[in-house]
């Protein structure tokens, strides 16, 4: 399953970065000076398995990509110096009651905290398996 790009974003060397929301896959844009794309390369990330980017915003200061991952109802970290992952937080099947994630969709990062956007629209081999009472934001202090 192939949705197309889900997400782009930025480096703190100007490198572009994007994922398609069906395989977990995370590209590598390169760019010609004139702006038009010259080449995608899949990045090849160790760690934590990522089956779905439904999003994700990189931090600049330290090369960190906070990807959600919709199917898994995650969070990860990929730290782009290494491109390894690692799971920030995972929920299982919730509604969303106390700020848990429910289906997490898109992601915003402010200063040291993560906002995320529950998108709670269940699909097959999702951990989200219905969609109930409306609870679509979550907040992560991050260390």
């Amino acid at each position: 399953m192939d949705n197309g790009a889900d997400g782009i974003d930025y480096d703190s060397k100007g490198n572009l970065y994007t994922g398609p929301f069906g395989d977990g896959s995370f590209y590598k844009v390169t760019l010609k000076p004139d702006c038009i794309f010259a080449k995608q390369e899949a990045v090849q990330l160790t760690g934590d398995k990522i089956t779905c980017i439904d999003g994700f915003v990189i931090d600049r200061a330290t090369d960190k990509a906070y990807v959600t991952g919709a199917r898994q109802n995650a969070i990860f970290v990929i730290n782009l110096k290494d491109n390894s992952v690692m799971t920030l937080v995972q929920n299982s099947d919730t509604d969303g009651t106390g700020g848990k994630l429910d289906q997490s969709a898109e992601v915003l990062l402010k200063g040291k905290r993560l906002y995320i956007s529950n998108y709670d629209n269940p699909a097959k081999h999702f951990v989200n398996t219905k969609s109930d009472a409306p609870h679509t934001e979550s907040v992560i202090d991050l260390p």
